[in-house]
């Protein structure tokens, strides 16, 4: 039951992100410009030591939208940290000066991303999250129906008749 309530408030929380990274695919796009592009490493705490995670291309770009400029900074919406390997290929990608496509949220422009839509980790951590509940729903339902059973075999046990 427990596990059933944790996937539902999983999927529940992380919804709205996930609908707003799939809705990116259809915003509209407009020319932008590498301003500064760095390969960093993430850190995490351990213990209160900060300790490296990972690697992550730290990339900002300039778009304008009518005649208002923006700064942007998501690459994506997938936040994860990366081997340095991985993080050096995407860096690779946005050197300063590039001319790329920045896809912004009608609503709200000021929101962007270079890479729209839901990637790889962000479509495995929704079907474990969509997976895990219909498990736990499947075990929830199997629970009462063996409590259901036993009640039943207690009132009305076999030669009572």
């Amino acid at each position: 039951m427990l596990g059933l309530l944790i996937a539902i408030i999983y999927l529940a929380c992380s919804w709205p992100s996930y609908r707003r990274d799939m809705e990116s695919v259809h915003w509209p796009r407009t020319q932008g410009i590498i301003t500064e592009s760095q390969l960093k490493p993430g850190y995490v705490r351990i213990l209160g030591t900060p300790t490296i995670a990972g690697h992550y291309a730290d990339v900002r770009y300039r778009y304008t939208v009518g005649a208002t400029v923006f700064a942007g900074e998501r690459i994506s919406f997938d936040p994860s940290l990366r081997s340095e390997e991985s993080a050096r290929r995407e860096f690779d990608l946005y050197p300063v000066g590039k001319i790329v496509s920045a896809y912004y949220d009608p609503a709200k422009p000021a929101v962007s991303v270079l890479v729209p839509g839901l990637q790889k980790e962000q479509h495995d951590l929704l079907f474990l999250g969509i997976g895990l509940m219909a498990i736990f729903t499947l075990v929830f339902c199997f629970l009462i129906y063996v409590v259901y059973r036993i009640n039943r075999e207690l009132r009305n046990p076999p030669g009572s008749n």
